[in-house]
């Protein structure tokens, strides 16, 4: 949630930053939204240990995580073409950069509710009993 609160901030201050501030502060702004990003993908994988998901399904919870996980990738393009329609090409990147900024502030509030039910499940554990009743 750090990593994502810190790159929409930095997408904030991309998209608000005056055009004359030094082209060096926006090159380590870019390469820290850039190191939050992976940083957050890396920590979507770690996501399907934290559920304990049954091997029998692993491989469908991988290709649904990746393809939420790349869905941005493919949609952006899409995004990118009507902002830069509408807003012209300096209004363009400003809204990209803002839009990137809600994204991931709807991504921190996605990841509070997903916590909260983890949490929920963490709190009553199935005993060994039940467990093994439940997959027989």
């Amino acid at each position: 949630m750090i990593a994502l609160g810190l790159a929409a901030t930095f997408l904030i201050a991309i998209s608000t930053a005056p055009i004359t501030m030094p082209h060096m502060y926006f090159k380590i702004q870019v390469v820290m939204v850039g190191l939050m990003i992976y940083t957050v993908r890396g920590l979507y994988w770690s996501l399907l240990g934290e559920c304990k998901i049954d091997e029998k399904v692993l491989g469908l919870a991988i290709g649904v995580v990746s393809f939420i996980g790349y869905l941005p990738d493919i949609l952006m393009p899409l995004v990118n073409i009507e902002l830069f329609k509408t807003l012209g090409p300096n209004g363009g990147y400003n809204g990209y950069f803002i839009f990137c900024a809600c994204a991931a502030i709807l991504a921190i509030f996605m990841t509070l509710v997903f916590k909260r039910s983890v949490k929920k499940v963490v709190k009553n554990p199935l005993k060994t009993d039940e467990l093994i009743a439940e997959k027989a």
